[in-house]
């Protein structure tokens, strides 16, 4: 029987998951996204093969997944630097300002490694 790392199971589902794909991402940006297979994110996961496929039935959709996720995390962070604006000039000053936060984090590695 598995450990369960968290107070609950869904809690502990939800950190499994974001577990693979924070390894498939650092697969990917290392070494491109071919080498994010099913055994390579297992074992950079420290989880059973098998395992993985309980949160994502192969590694194109764990690359979708990742995919997804960094748009939304694009999504919001321009939401948030563009929350307060009140004209056209402070929209695109936040639109830019939310880019430049954005390369600063190296978001932009993964689209570069997922190309």
């Amino acid at each position: 029987m598995p450990r369960i790392s968290a107070p609950t199971l869904v809690e502990h589902r939800a950190n499994q998951r974001a577990a693979v794909l924070r390894a498939a991402e650092e697969l990917a940006v290392e070494r491109g996204a071919a080498a994010v297979t099913v055994a390579a994110v297992a074992a950079r996961t420290g989880i059973a093969r098998p395992s993985v496929y309980a949160y994502f039935a192969s590694a194109d959709a764990i690359l979708e997944a990742l995919v997804h996720e960094g748009f939304e995390r694009w999504r919001v962070a321009l939401d948030a630097g563009i929350a307060t604006t009140t004209s056209p000039e402070e929209l695109v000053r936040g639109y830019f300002a939310a880019a430049a936060a954005s390369a600063a984090r190296g978001d932009h590695r993964l689209a570069g490694a997922l190309r």
